[in-house]
């Protein structure tokens, strides 16, 4: 049998990475390029972002890109008028300490040089070779091409580009097999937005080191450093129409002209118009911003990495870092069946591209999305994006820019063939941790909406059948006060308002989450407050219902900076016993139950431990990140308040079911009071909350628990 070969249609960045992970991978291929030079002058900056950084550090080039490019440190934000409305003075910093790596920027052209220079089999790549047609069988692939040379090879990969002529060939494949087929319609890229971008001379005053942006109506400026005084360029305007698949326009020099005539008085910087930029330029070309995703990536034995699948736009600063991504992941799949250089049939190789299409689909489609939402934002495509843009954005506190590093930049993947780079961030790749991040399925989040919801909502039913101060509260109360059940009494409220110290805890803790800044959770006052209006019994069951919909997305727990703030941990017990001491004091030193002190005592909780956290001041190390101590530390706040309630349950649980199910059965001759329905459905709370977080944890492997505790609360 012949060996496993590949046919890599495009010498771009895309098809010059996946060359370098085959020849790694000892997979044989060979590479068409139709233009005539394997790395065109485009005028166009490449942003090597740390999810493509690293796959390119496993590869032997990190170096070589090191010697050519800049790393972006800072990144400024300007208004119209060239005011400073936004500072990140430590990006470079940020993005190195969460990731490993800065954003280097160096042109486009040298990094396709600097791929091509670090293979060693460089007479596989063939220039001048524009495809004509391909030919898929049962067996392997045919691609002829226009001088009438034909290569043939198992698979055929498209990393050529928008305008990808694998792409137009599986559409008329598909066509052939289905007539009136549009899954591979080019209608799936539409474009808004057009892009003067170029390279220039960088202008005095402008640190080599730094980036800036500025926002106006209908059009934004993104320009940022480069190698010996170099400068990248970038002006998006946007369309008055939105086009889409061969409507899609060309641009001209001319066009290109009467664009910069029209915005060269735009300041972009403090001094500083956009012709003044302009004059100094080296190179130029205005583009077409295609943006959109096919929903389908391969046919056949033919499948798309890159641009000819997923197009995002050069303002999010995604695409080229996707694409090798995408192409590692395509490239491990590959090795994993053609071990011993077999030629695997095609239902193995329709494993492997289904698998590929549907673990990079999500995290493609998502920075296509955030590029759209990026330019609506530095545009202003709405008045409510302008004040977010110009008043909200610039304070946002850093917590929420650590997020968005991380889940824009972080790589979920790696070459498995290859040794993983030394050099490491907070946030571990996807091969390093124990993680299984996967969305949690809509389903599960539906069933644990019900049951929060029902247990909430259980409550007012009792309360309103056992129609609160009637005659089965008032029995009691004749019972509290002659004796003859004060100890029961004291006991079940002391249980009660400790059940809500445990709940008040994790609520507390919990708000100090990254990944909750912003979000209903971020606080836990409003929670403490609300449950002076509504009860515990039914703000637990509240809070555990939003905290399972709000952590069910994938990057809740990776890529997103989720650590519990370890100076938060380390001052809670302090925060919790100078809260709850008098409280507890004047629960068995006063003649009736405290229930104000223990009320005012929740809500101080959280005020209590941020004033402590304040003078502690112990920040996220990398360690704790990569040792998923963030989450394991969930397993102890599991059994903190597994254990409070334990004993409550073995004491007070079974007597007030008891009292439940009399009192459906009996009525009013039932001693079941509203007292003792607030305590039942605050344990509920607590134990679905349990096995719930039991659950969650195993389902992304994140550490190995044992549902011990929630069996036996939910068995009890």
């Amino acid at each position: 049998m012949a060996p496993f070969k590949v046919i890599i249609v495009g010498g771009s960045v895309t098809g010059l990475a996946l060359a370098n992970m085959f020849e790694r991978s000892g997979i044989d291929f060979v590479v068409l390029e139709k233009h005539e030079n394997i790395a065109p002058e485009l005028g166009a900056c490449l942003g090597l972002l740390p999810n493509g950084l690293r796959i390119l550090d496993q590869l032997g080039c990190y170096d070589a890109f090191k010697k050519l490019s800049q790393p972006m440190n800072a990144l400024d934000s300007y208004d119209e008028l060239g005011n400073l409305i936004g500072k990140m003075p430590e990006l470079g910093t940020w993005m190195e300490e969460l990731l490993g790596y800065k954003n280097e920027n160096l042109d486009r052209r040298q990094v396709i040089e600097i791929l091509f220079e670090n293979l060693e089999s460089k007479s596989k790549i063939h220039t001048s070779c524009k495809v004509s047609r391909i030919e898929s069988s049962t067996t392997g692939v045919l691609v002829e091409l226009e001088n009438g040379y034909i290569f043939d090879g198992d698979i055929v990969i498209g990393a050529d580009g928008i305008h990808s002529r694998v792409l137009q060939e599986m559409q008329r494949h598909a066509e052939i097999d289905n007539p009136g087929s549009e899954s591979f319609s080019k209608d799936s890229f539409k474009c808004t937005y057009k892009a003067l971008v170029g390279i220039g001379k960088a202008p005095e005053g402008i640190p080599q080191d730094q980036g800036f942006k500025n926002f106006r109506e209908g059009r934004s400026y993104l320009c940022v450093g480069g190698l010996d005084r170099k400068f990248y360029f970038s002006l998006f305007v946007r369309n008055q129409e939105v086009t889409q698949g061969d409507a899609i326009p060309r641009y001209t020099e001319q066009d290109r002209d009467a664009l910069v005539a029209t915005y060269k008085d735009d300041i972009v910087y403090p001094g500083l118009t956009f012709g003044e930029i302009y004059q100094n330029r080296t190179c130029s070309t205005l583009l077409p911003i295609e943006e959109g995703m096919l929903p389908n990536c391969f046919y056949k034995r033919m499948v798309l990495v890159g641009d000819s699948w997923h197009k995002s736009t050069p303002l999010f600063g995604q695409g080229g870092n996707d694409a090798i991504v995408s192409s590692a992941y395509l490239v491990n799949g590959l090795a994993s069946i053609t071990e011993g250089h077999e030629s695997p049939d095609e239902d193995r190789l329709r494993a492997v591209f289904l698998d590929y299409q549907q673990t990079r689909s999500p995290e493609n489609l998502a920075h296509v999305i955030g590029g759209q939402v990026t330019h609506a934002m530095d545009s202003f495509a709405k008045p409510a994006l302008k004040f977010i843009q110009l008043r909200l954005a610039p304070r946002l506190p850093a917590q929420i820019k650590w997020n968005a590093l991380a889940g824009n930049h972080a790589s979920l993947w790696t070459l498995r063939n290859l040794p993983v780079p030394p050099r490491q961030g907070l946030i571990p790749s996807r091969d390093e941790t124990g993680l299984l991040p996967q969305t949690r399925p809509k389903a599960t989040d539906d069933r644990w909406k019900i049951m929060f919801t029902a247990i909430a909502l259980g409550y007012f039913i009792v309360y309103w059948l056992a129609g609160s101060e009637t005659a089965q509260s008032a029995a009691r109360k004749s019972q509290m006060a002659s004796g003859l059940d004060l100890t029961y009494s004291q006991i079940q409220n002391l249980y009660f308002h400790i059940s809500v110290t445990a709940v008040m805890s994790i609520i507390t803790v919990e708000a100090y989450r990254p990944g909750f800044v912003l979000k209903p959770l971020s606080s836990a006052l409003p929670w403490g407050l609300l449950s002076l209006l509504l009860g515990w019994q039914t703000v637990a069951p509240i809070y555990f219902c939003q905290f399972a919909l709000t952590t069910g997305p994938r990057p809740f727990y990776y890529p997103c900076v989720r650590i519990i703030d370890p100076g938060m941990l380390n001052v809670l017990p302090f925060a919790y016993l100078m809260t709850y001491v008098v409280p507890m004091l004047l629960t068995f030193t006063s003649p009736s139950f405290p229930t104000l002190a223990w009320d005012v005592a929740h809500i101080l909780l959280p005020i209590t431990a941020y004033l402590l956290k304040l003078i502690v001041g112990l920040e996220p190390t990398i360690d704790m990140v990569r040792k998923d101590e963030h989450v394991k530390s969930l397993k102890w706040f599991i059994t903190i308040v597994s254990t409070l309630q334990l004993g409550g349950l073995l004491v007070l649980e079974k007597p007030l079911v008891w009292r439940l199910i009399t009192f459906f059965s009996s009525g009013q001759n039932s001693t079941f009071s509203v007292q003792d329905a607030r305590t039942i459905f605050l344990e509920l709370a607590i134990a679905a909350f349990i096995a719930f977080a039991h659950l969650d944890i195993r389902r992304v492997l994140a550490t190995e628990l044992e549902l011990t505790w929630a069996v036996v609360i939910l068995g009890i």
